[in-house]
């Protein structure tokens, strides 16, 4: 069997996903990134993968959420005058050096290549207006991703429109958010596995983690209403979500009606309260960590036996 990883992006909500992966490690006493042959991350799931596949723990990525998630967020302070408002419109959100600073603290020089498992990390190339995929080595044709520090990997990856500026990476120019395309990376995850790797569609087992998704209707009222509703973008990450689950099962050969043991499973699946989890509401940092260990607690067993009872085999990059 090939076990993958799928890790959503949603920003501070990331530490749910960590606090999850905390519980499995801790629970079955390995590493996740010596459990999976493979694992995708987009945005703040993306940090996490790379992260992981550098031989950081998942409780150690708890404590980058609570320590620095309130500097890489920090609280609007009112800006004075019209032309100090005027001017905040026209720049992000937020600074990207607290990021950084905080990224570079636990991953230091390490580069991509240096990752312990095949790791896919969705981005946006802005002036080409095309999607991207940070690789490792793990095929022939992969030359130049696994020469990037890991660093800029994380940065660009999460360089969330409107929130964080777009990242430049040295020698491939200015990237953005890859959840711009696939925030939900699982399908992206499977359409590697089963093209450049090579892996039988019925050997494969995945994991896929979102981070808390609210429930999304569709207004019909109208242009309008899609146009100028402040949920829009959560609206179309929850299509092009429920789109990437469908493209993965649909490779798997794994859509329910088929024969032999179901071997896709969702962490943190169903709706939460509208407005309560929000990309930078850093106040909700440890409700989010609770709602991670409690929803990891709710299938742990079964996922411990379907992904953690044994190590995966080393993987090697392409000389």
């Amino acid at each position: 069997m090939r076990r993958i990883l799928s890790l959503g992006g949603g920003g501070i909500k990331g530490a749910a996903t960590a606090a999850y992966l905390a519980h499995l490690e801790e629970a079955s006493g390995r590493r996740i990134a010596d459990c999976f042959d493979l694992i995708a991350g987009t945005s703040t799931g993306g940090i996490i993968a790379i992260a992981l596949a550098s031989g950081v723990k998942a409780s150690d990525l708890v404590e980058f959420y609570i320590e620095d998630g309130p500097a890489i967020f920090p609280k609007d302070r009112p800006t004075a005058g019209w032309c100090g408002f005027v001017s905040r419109l026209r720049r992000t959100k937020y600074d990207p050096t607290a990021l950084r600073e905080a990224l570079t603290r636990r991953l230091g020089e390490r580069l991509l290549g240096g990752a312990s498992t095949r790791l896919v990390i969705p981005a946006v190339q802005p002036a080409r207006a095309e999607m991207y995929l940070f690789k490792t080595r793990h095929h022939p044709l992969f030359r130049h991703d696994h020469r990037l520090h890991a660093v800029d990997v994380a940065m660009a990856t999460s360089a969330a429109p409107t929130y964080l500026p777009q990242h430049l990476v040295p020698n491939g120019g200015p990237f953005a958010d890859g959840g711009l395309w696939a925030n939900n990376p699982v399908g992206v995850a499977v359409a590697e596995a089963v093209s450049y790797l090579d892996w039988a569609p019925e050997t494969l087992r995945v994991l896929s983690i979102e981070t808390p998704q609210e429930p999304q209707v569709i207004p019909d009222k109208g242009l309008l209403a899609w146009s100028n509703s402040l949920t829009v973008l959560d609206r179309l990450g929850a299509l092009q979500s429920s789109a990437a689950r469908g493209t993965a099962l649909a490779l798997m050969r794994d859509v329910g009606n088929m024969p032999g043991p179901q071997r896709f499973m969702e962490g943190m699946t169903g709706g939460f309260p509208k407005g309560y989890f929000g990309l930078d509401e850093t106040e909700q940092i440890k409700h989010l960590i609770g709602l991670g260990a409690a929803e990891a607690r709710k299938h742990g067993n079964r996922i411990g036996e379907m992904f953690l009872s044994t190590s995966k085999a080393p993987f090697t990059p392409c000389p």
